[in-house]
């Protein structure tokens, strides 16, 4: 798996009395900023004031992402998803029908995601003399379980 680092604004812990007591927004002349301007640029103007009140009072934070397995096809996800929103609804309900069902989206979710990480495994076993870049095979020998 390999990571990402993103950076996030956190909005939960922007400095919102700050925003208000300085009334960053109302201390702007806008008639005079937007004077003889056309629509994409009175657009811009906004946009930047916005991102320059963000950038000044919204903390941001480093996020670490890891990108998805190369064995998640969109059949796989399609079932994730599906068995996601199943727990929703049993979550919502509480009812034995709903539990069932939820059970047999988990089951064939799991059954799927097994499946398909036999079928790439396997692929790259077959493919492994071909490969141009070994890492690749030292990823996914690296990712499974010690014995």
């Amino acid at each position: 798996m390999n990571e990402v680092i993103k950076t996030r604004y956190c909005y939960d812990k922007a400095n919102y009395d700050e925003i208000k007591n300085k009334k960053a927004l109302n201390d702007i002349k806008w008639s005079v900023r937007f004077l003889d301007k056309g629509v994409e640029e009175i657009w811009k103007i906004f946009i930047d004031i916005i991102h320059d009140i963000i950038d000044t009072h919204v903390p941001e934070k480093k996020c670490l992402r890891t990108k998805h397995h190369p064995w998640v096809n969109y059949k796989v996800k399609k079932m994730i998803k599906c068995r996601s929103k199943k727990w929703s609804k049993f979550k919502a309900t509480k009812t034995t029908e709903d539990f069932i069902k939820y059970k047999k989206a988990r089951n064939a979710a799991t059954a799927a995601i097994r499946k398909a990480r036999c079928k790439f495994e396997k692929k790259l076993a077959s493919n492994i003399k071909t490969i141009i870049n070994p890492s690749i095979v030292m990823l996914e020998v690296n990712q499974r379980p010690k014995m």
